[in-house]
């Protein structure tokens, strides 16, 4: 029964970020327009010191700020639910293979359906160029997660190594 609940448990993380996506995308253009302003101008005054270079990067087109910050919190949104999936199935003894197989599933449909439920939304629409980018950043979550993952366990040999330094066991 503990498994049970723990293995619950272990995927409310998931739940909770699959709401605050979704709440992010239920906003209409206005106010997630002033949502990526608002990074706009703080990346503008952390950058102040190249003023130069970013108005001129701005005002000739030659980027789109305030696009790329949108696609980056898409990439960023899916990279913290990619993440969240292989940690919530890590206590499941079917293996990573398997489990990272059913996050890819989960991660990718769930960009489906945040794109098609945006045709509802007031401003915004359904591009498959934000599903490619959602789905990238799951990815790109699961990256970080594996990273995570080998970090911890270099740390816990290094842990081992000094305190058995005598083991020999091959």
């Amino acid at each position: 029964m503990k498994s049970k609940v723990c293995k619950i448990v272990t995927f409310l993380p998931v739940v909770i970020w699959m709401i605050v996506i979704f709440w992010f995308s239920s906003k209409d253009a206005t106010a997630s327009s002033v949502q990526s302003d608002v990074i706009v101008a703080f990346l503008r005054d952390l950058f102040q010191d190249n003023q130069r270079v970013w108005t001129r990067l701005v005002s000739e087109g030659i980027i789109n700020i305030t696009n790329m910050v949108r696609k980056l919190a898409h990439f960023t949104e899916y990279a913290i639910l990619g993440f969240l999936l292989l940690w919530s199935f890590r206590h499941y003894r079917k293996g990573f293979p398997h489990y990272l197989a059913v996050s890819t599933v989960i991660g990718v449909l769930y960009a489906i359906s945040d794109e098609l439920h945006q045709i509802f939304v007031p401003g915004r629409a359904c591009r498959f160029t934000d599903v490619c980018i959602d789905s990238a950043g799951v990815l790109f979550g699961f990256a970080v997660f594996a990273l995570v993952v080998w970090l911890h366990r270099q740390l816990l040999f290094k842990v081992a190594a000094k305190r058995y330094p005598n083991d020999t066991t091959e």
